[in-house]
């Protein structure tokens, strides 16, 4: 099953490149992309998982206590918000 079929809308998944030579993404222009593509939202590179939260309108408090996060979710009123998502530990 797709992603597209489960939330019911049309998506894909397009990577965020940086055009610097050391290849790291700016979060600005990361959170700046995610808002003018009007995405749904984006998963985070390790580039900038401790640098992206303080940029965006929204932390969840996980991503907060650990200071950094690895999903960011665009709302329909355009905040974006972040989260951490923790593997099922057992």
């Amino acid at each position: 099953m797709l992603l597209q079929d489960v939330l019911r809308q049309d998506a894909a998944y397009l990577p965020i490149s940086s055009p610097d030579a050391d290849g790291k993404i700016d979060p600005l222009n990361f959170v700046r992309a995610i808002r003018g593509m009007n995405c749904m939202g984006g998963a985070i590179s390790r580039d900038i998982k401790g640098t992206v939260g303080p940029l965006l309108d929204e932390q969840d408090p996980l991503a907060r206590t650990v200071g950094s996060v690895n999903t960011v979710v665009r709302r329909p009123n355009g905040m974006c918000m972040c989260m951490v998502c923790l593997p099922f530990l057992a």
